[in-house]
Parts: structure tokens; sequence; C-alpha cells
């Protein structure tokens, strides 16, 4: 992902201090542009990290100042995981490629690790892996699939005849029957541990343009305070 300033509205402003300031508002502007293009790029950061994505990603943003013939000075801000920023920005629609559902972890097996697989890189060249069904159906057996009580499009993964210890769950102890059967020699229940959806909305967690819009209109305010300190 790529961020483009446009200071296009400096244009007026340049040409009617050309002529009183000369080589000193070239100066100014081509520090300006880099440190607008360093101020953005801090924004950004900042952003991608309260926005709750992995630290390492807030990194990627990167910024390069142009000073070029000083009054075309220009600053470029980009992110070298273009994709996970550009999602990150749009909060696009998430569909399956090869399946029905989704599947999502709810809280508790968010605690019990059943969240963690493949992760996602840098690069954005790997899909992060959100649900680990194997590792919960090693801990609990086969789960169930049930209707979800909210909404008849959804689905919930089950776990059944689990028991709570100590806060945290297992499954119950039994015996084989001679019939097959099995005899549970304790209390237990069904926990839901995984939501299948056929689509998730993925929320917005950055605003680049808006970051962006906001560097631009300062960047009138820093070429002069650039040209004071010129004098």
């Amino acid at each position: 992902m790529r961020i483009h300033t446009n200071f296009g509205g400096l244009a007026k402003k340049i040409k009617r201090d050309l002529a009183r300031h000369g080589e000193r508002l070239q100066r100014a502007t081509v520090v300006s542009m880099r440190e607008s293009g360093r101020e953005l790029k801090e924004q950004l950061r900042r952003q991608t990290a309260a926005g709750g994505l992995d630290p390492r990603l807030a990194k990627t943003w990167r910024d390069k100042a142009y000073p070029n013939e000083g009054l075309n000075a220009a600053t470029l801000v980009w992110s070298k995981a273009p994709a996970i920023m550009k999602a990150a920005a749009e909060g696009p629609l998430i569909r399956p490629r090869r399946a029905r559902f989704l599947v999502l972890p709810l809280p508790i097996a968010e605690v019990m690790g059943f969240n963690r697989g493949r992760k996602m890189t840098a690069r954005g060249r790997r899909m992060a892996k959100f649900s680990d069904i194997a590792k919960a159906e090693k801990r609990f057996g086969k789960l169930r699939v049930i209707d979800h009580p909210s909404n008849s499009s959804w689905r919930l993964l089950v776990a059944d005849n689990v028991v709570q210890v100590g806060g945290r769950l297992r499954k119950a102890r039994s015996r084989k029957r001679k019939d097959g059967s099995r005899r549970y020699s304790e209390a237990r229940g069904s926990v839901p541990l995984f939501e299948l959806r056929p689509d998730v909305r993925w929320k917005q967690r950055i605003r680049p343009d808006r970051a962006a819009r906001a560097v631009t209109a300062r960047a009138v305010n820093l070429i002069d305070r650039h040209l004071e300190r010129g004098r």
C-alpha cells in the first residue's frame, strides 16, 4: 500500500514567496516534505499498533523523501505488507475459498490455545489459520455441529462430554460397556468452541487517508516555521 500526499494547495503560496525567499524557500520545502513523511509514517505505525494488529506489522511502514529541485520536493510513505494494510484500511468482507464456512474461535477456544496455527507473515504471503480444530478434537474427541441460536445461517462446533475442573475443561472419564456404549462416572456437558460463518466483515483498523490529509494540512505551517528559522 502506498499513500500519495497532494500538496497542490501550496502552489500559490510558493509562487508568491518564491521571489522573496529564493533558495531559502527551496531548503524549507525539502525539509518540510521530509518531516511530513516521517510524521505520516509514525502516525500510521501508531494506528496499526492501536488497531490490534501484530506489532511487527506496524514496523513495515516506510518513508522516503525526494528533494528533486527543491520546490518539487516530495515524500512517499508505503508499507512492506501492502495486502494486509489494504485489508486493514478497507475492512473487506471475507469469504472462504474452498469451504462453506469460516471457522472462528470463541473466547473459550482462544483461552485454550485453539486459535493458534500458521501465522500471518509481514509480507502477507500466507493467511493466518485462526482455528486449530485438530488440536481441539485431539483433546475432546470429534466435535459436533449444531445450529446457532441467534442466526440461522451460522453454526456452532461443540465439544461433548466435557467436565470443568478448577476453571479448566477436560473430557469426562468413562468406561466402555460390553455393548460398546460408554459409562460416564461424572457430570458432563457440551461446550461451544468454534463459530461457523459463511462470511465475516473485517473491522476497519487504520485510516491512512485521514492521516495523510491531516499531515498535508499542516505542511504550510511547517514550511513557514522553517523559513523563520532560516532568517
